[in-house]
C-alpha cells in the first residue's frame, strides 16, 4: 500500500522506558518547603565583569584605544564613569592606565588631541580637584573637592546645591511611562517608540 506504514516501519520516537514522574502531593501530606538557592546572578555578574576588564587589558596591551564615557541617562552623571574607573583599576590596570581611559585615550580617539586630553598650556581643560592622590589611594576619585568648567571654579557645596529637590517627587509610574516613550522618540537614539 501506498502511504501506509506498518509498526516495524515507523521510526522509534522514544525507545527508553518510560519514567515514572513524580506527581502533585495528595491534599493530606504535609507541605515542605523546597530549600531556596541564592541566586547566582552576582556571581555571574562579576565573571562577566573580570571578562570585560580582561578585553579592555588586553586591547590597551596591543595599542588600541579604550574610552570610557557617561552615556547612560538614567544613572547619575558621572556614576557610570567612576565605576568604570574602578573596575578597570580592580581589574589590573594601574591608575595611570585607568585614567587614561577617561583622559587622553578619548581625546586621540575623537581626534582632538591637540586640545583635550592633558592638562598644559594653551589646551582646553574642565578639571575636577579630589582630596587625596588618585595614583596612591584610587579611591580618593570620588572624594569631589571642586569643579573647575570653562574656567570657572564650583565648589562641591554648591553643585549639589543647585540640583537639591525642592519638594518630594510625586511622579507616577504613568509619569515615568511617558518620560520612557518621550525619550524613546526624541532622545539620541533612533528606538521604535
Amino acid at each position: 500500500m501506498t502511504g501506509a506504514t506498518t509498526p516495524s516501519a515507523s521510526p522509534a520516537v522514544n525507545s527508553s522506558p518510560p519514567r515514572a514522574r513524580p506527581g502533585p502531593s495528595p491534599p493530606s501530606a504535609p507541605l515542605r518547603r523546597r530549600p531556596t538557592r541564592a541566586p547566582d546572578r552576582p556571581c555571574r555578574s562579576l565573571a562577566a565583569l573580570r571578562t570585560e576588564t580582561d578585553i579592555y587589558r588586553r586591547v590597551l596591551a596591543a595599542g588600541g584605544l579604550v574610552a570610557l564615557g557617561t552615556d547612560q541617562p538614567l544613572v547619575p552623571v558621572g556614576l557610570s564613569l567612576h565605576l568604570g574607573l574602578r573596575a578597570l583599576h580592580r581589574g589590573g590596570l594601574s591608575p595611570a592606565a585607568a585614567l587614561r581611559t577617561v583622559t587622553v585615550l578619548p581625546a586621540r580617539l575623537f581626534g582632538v588631541e591637540r586640545d583635550l586630553g592633558t592638562v598644559r598650556p594653551g589646551r582646553l581643560a574642565d578639571l575636577t580637584v579630589v582630596d587625596g592622590d588618585p595614583f596612591t589611594d584610587f579611591d580618593s576619585l570620588v572624594r569631589t573637592v571642586s569643579v573647575l568648567r570653562g574656567g570657572t571654579p564650583y565648589e562641591t557645596g554648591d553643585l549639589v546645591a543647585a540640583f537639591e529637590p525642592s519638594a518630594p517627587s510625586t511622579a507616577t509610574q504613568d509619569d515615568w511611562a511617558a518620560a520612557g516613550r518621550l525619550m524613546r522618540r526624541d532622545g539620541c537614539c533612533d528606538h521604535p517608540s
